[in-house]
């Protein structure tokens, strides 16, 4: 990997070393099975050496996983540089990483020496060392009028939000802000 390589050319090294290899394992898997049923029709009777449905179902389903499995160590790659980051993202923290504790929010503030300086935290962290604690987000601006609902999508016990909760719009505050009902 480059240093200094986009988040996209990551996913596509990754991800795309991955697809060449499932498609090589896809082809001989393909060979291995229709040759091997050939052998085993002789000795076994109702056995096809072609059964496109089973080998279309069963190829689907390896090629998804083996592209799942290498999309994943992708994302975390790409957690793990500092250099992805960008004022004003917000990292969410899944599990207690040094004094931030699970489930607490931070904006980034700044990035220097491949560490990140949040909001409202005295030291940096190393996302090297915490990558997969944390989750990455944009914070954006969403229009709300009274009356329109808001699907909470994660907890937060700070906040009393539950995950699949459905919230109300009943009062916009002069800040911006919703009102909560007690």
């Amino acid at each position: 990997m480059a240093l200094g390589a986009d988040p996209r050319s990551v996913y596509q090294l990754i991800v795309g070393e991955a697809a060449r290899l499932v498609g090589a394992g896809t082809v001989l898997g393909m060979g291995g099975s229709i040759a091997a049923a050939t052998l085993l029709r002789g000795l076994f009777y109702g056995v096809r050496a072609w059964d496109v449905p089973t080998l279309t179902i069963v190829v689907a389903v390896l090629i998804l996983a083996a592209l799942l499995a290498s999309y994943i160590p992708a994302t975390v790659e790409q957690k793990s540089d500092a250099a992805n980051y960008r004022r004003g993202m917000v990292v969410t923290f899944n599990a207690r990483a040094g004094s931030i504790r699970r489930g607490q929010t931070l904006e980034v503030e700044r990035v220097e020496g491949g560490r990140l300086w949040l909001d409202g935290h005295n030291r940096p962290v190393d996302v090297a060392r915490h990558a997969e604690k944390l989750t990455v987000s944009l914070s954006r601006t969403t229009e709300l009028c009274p009356g329109e609902k808001i699907l909470v999508r994660r907890n937060h016990r700070d906040a009393g939000l539950v995950n699949g909760q459905v919230l109300t719009v009943t009062k916009l505050c002069a800040d911006g802000s919703l009102a909560r009902d007690p």
